[in-house]
């Protein structure tokens, strides 16, 4: 079975909130809410874990939320190799205006990188300069995810 490993530099909770008609400038009452973990790599981890596809999420995280991110991973089996950092993963605010079948969208700021909080990476991740460790078979593979990849899939990597 093929593994990939996911990297998502800045993962987001994603707070949706449909509202009846936006009009800027107005108090609205919500019709609803949800959050779910976001991130181009963990989007990809949780679509391939439904394909079955064996995967690990990888990337950093902020220490004082990871909850919703930790019940994603356990509940779609997908290895959480994130490294947290202190402080708040970045929330985006998505405003739906059902009426107009819109939406407006708010990305807060992402975690700041300081030496003091930036983790030993060479320890802390999987090595792109060693084989990771594949199926029975030993063969392997992985996908580097990230917002800034150019290509559709993510993946960074000749080898994927």
């Amino acid at each position: 079975m093929t593994q990939v490993l996911t990297i998502t530099l800045n993962p987001a909770i994603d707070q949706t909130i449909p509202v009846q008609k936006l009009i800027p400038g107005e108090v609205h009452r919500a019709t609803g809410h949800s959050s779910t973990p976001g991130g181009k790599g963990i989007g990809v981890s949780i679509i391939l874990a439904s394909l079955g596809v064996r995967t690990t999420a990888t990337g950093w995280l902020g220490a004082d939320n990871d909850s919703l991110f930790v019940q994603a991973f356990e509940r779609n089996g997908i290895k959480d190799a994130m490294v947290r950092l202190p402080g708040n993963t970045r929330t985006n605010v998505k405003i739906v205006d059902n009426e107009a079948g819109e939406s407006t969208d708010v990305n807060l700021p992402g975690i700041s990188w300081t030496p003091v909080s930036r983790p030993r990476t060479n320890s802390s991740w999987p090595s792109a300069s060693k084989p990771w460790p594949g199926p029975a078979t030993g063969a392997s593979s992985a996908a580097a995810c990230h917002p800034a990849s150019p290509s559709t899939s993510g993946c960074v990597w000749p080898s994927c």
